[in-house]
């Protein structure tokens, strides 16, 4: 099962950086820290061990600067997302005309990605 609520937080904002056999150090922003407690740590450990089926002991260190943590992925790939939208929709034959027509203004910060 997938972790949820701060678990899921901790996950989501932590960098693996290293595997040692069965010891694995995840890089976590000084900001996340308080994600980190010992109880989600050893859940987190549980996790991942039932998720790859053997035993895993994480160890969470913190450190500035940490880069390409699954939420960082996500929050960029939204991003290029909305950026994708508002490209389309400014560059769209229909709503320029509609622009034009009513003496509009296309909302550029109303424009957010359909979820599929």
């Amino acid at each position: 099962m997938a972790p949820e609520g701060m678990l899921a937080s901790l996950a989501r904002h932590a960098l693996l950086v290293e595997r040692a056999g069965d010891k694995w150090t995840l890089k976590l922003d000084p900001g996340h820290q308080v994600l980190a407690s010992d109880e989600r740590v050893a859940a987190l450990s549980q996790a991942v061990s039932d998720y790859v089926g053997r035993r895993v002991k994480l160890n969470v260190v913190t450190a500035t600067g940490v880069d390409g943590t699954p939420a960082q992925r996500a929050e960029k790939a939204r991003a290029e997302q909305v950026a994708h939208a508002r490209e389309q929709l400014s560059t769209d034959a229909v709503v320029r005309q509609m622009v034009e027509t009513f003496s509009g203004k296309l909302d550029e910060d109303s424009i957010q990605p359909r979820d599929n």
